[in-house]
């Protein structure tokens, strides 16, 4: 992945003028996937792989993740914007990046605590759905008890989310990019939403959990770009067009 990236930002440093957005977001794309190798390498250098189920491990797992999301994150933006999106104004837009700023950090937190249920499935695996029940009430290890934990976060913030996309797209700014992204992001949640119920009642096979990564990739690309769909320029002057849609004919007139 390295080359292929290493060649974006090459065109973006090239094609785009100096301080342009893409050009930043292909050079932040770049920086994680520096720290990705950085976590990847400590992670077999401390000798944190195979059964280890030590805290370090998780923690380091959970980071592994979380750059993995910052690293899709620019990538989906440096597309977004080469593409014709406007860029991100957060001054005047009331609370609304505090709003999709919760949504994102609590993703990521989801991201966090998912890294850390897939290490506990892999490490504690059971034969029967009622022993894993009987393994996350009896037992005190954290990877298990926090595999009782996952699911339920994960609804809180992707309902969170979704019905905070779709309330800005119906009711605070009237922007066609925004309802398609909400839109997205609704769908990808519900395809995860069975995933996870898959996964849980299959008992975590590999082929599952990955599947599960996957889209939780993709709603985490879908909540970047609805979040930037959100505090656009041009979502904003759409508002105030849609807001006050006979104030030119009036003037017109007089």
């Amino acid at each position: 992945m390295r080359e292929p990236l290493a060649g974006l930002v090459v065109s973006a440093l090239r094609v785009r003028p100096k301080g342009d957005r893409v050009r930043r977001a292909t050079l932040a794309a770049l920086g994680f996937i520096f720290v990705e190798a950085l976590v990847g390498a400590a992670l077999v250098k401390f000798r944190l792989v195979v059964s280890d189920d030590s805290a370090a491990r998780a923690c380091v797992m959970s980071f592994h993740l979380a750059n993995t999301f910052f690293l899709l994150g620019s990538l989906a933006l440096a597309a977004w914007w080469a593409g014709g999106g406007a860029r991100v104004r957060l001054r005047g837009q009331g609370n609304t990046p505090l709003l999709f700023g919760i949504a994102l950090v609590g993703a990521l937190f989801v991201a966090a605590t998912g890294a850390v249920t897939a290490l506990g499935d892999t490490l504690f695996p059971a034969r029967t759905l009622a022993e894993g029940l009987r393994q996350d009430l009896s037992t005190t290890h954290f990877l298990l008890k926090l595999r009782t934990l996952h699911p339920a976060i994960a609804l809180t913030v992707g309902c969170y989310a979704v019905m905070l996309a779709s309330y800005t797209a119906n009711f605070v700014r009237a922007s066609r990019a925004l309802r398609r992204t909400s839109s997205l992001l609704a769908c990808v949640f519900g395809a995860q939403v069975i995933v996870g119920v898959l996964n849980i009642t299959l008992l975590a096979p590999v082929a599952l959990q990955l599947t599960h990564l996957f889209v939780a990739d993709l709603f985490w690309i879908a909540l970047v770009l609805t979040t930037a769909s959100a505090l656009a320029d041009d979502a904003t002057a759409e508002t105030r067009d849609a807001e006050q849609p006979s104030l030119q004919p009036a003037v017109e007139q007089t």
